[in-house]
């Protein structure tokens, strides 16, 4: 399905949900992957369900934003900006238990500036609480 998306490397191998043990972070606030398919690939039910994402959920992030799909570079900067920029107070400390908001309003930017991209910020997703 996506056999052309680029991949995160673990060394020279994709790095998947295998590579990373439970609860591997004692206090883990967000991890933000805007790699493709890091949320799913199609390809969920030959391992049981899971996901990049939900592996860095066992590792011990109670937030994860990722793709389900393939963004482009300058459309998953953007995204990542205006998730951090909503995620930050004055004091420039980051709440990522506002991590769910801070993805809903940057799709909702997206959405209103350029429909032609609307489409790809449709695939990030939040996981958590």
């Amino acid at each position: 399905m996506f056999e052309d998306c680029p991949r995160l490397l673990f060394g020279t191998e994709e790095l998947t949900w295998r590579h990373l043990p439970r609860d591997l972070v004692a206090d883990g606030a967000l991890a933000y992957l805007s790699a493709a398919r890091t949320a799913g690939d199609g390809r969920e039910y030959e391992s049981g369900g899971r996901t990049l994402a939900a592996a860095f959920q066992s590792a011990g992030f109670r937030h994860v934003i990722a793709a389900l799909g393939q963004l482009g570079d300058a459309v998953a900067e953007r995204t990542a900006v205006s998730v951090y920029r909503a995620l930050s107070d004055a004091d420039g400390r980051l709440h990522p238990e506002h991590a769910a908001r801070a993805l809903h309003r940057a799709l909702q930017e997206v959405r209103s500036s350029s429909r032609r991209e609307s489409l790809a910020f449709a695939s990030l997703v939040h996981l958590g609480p």
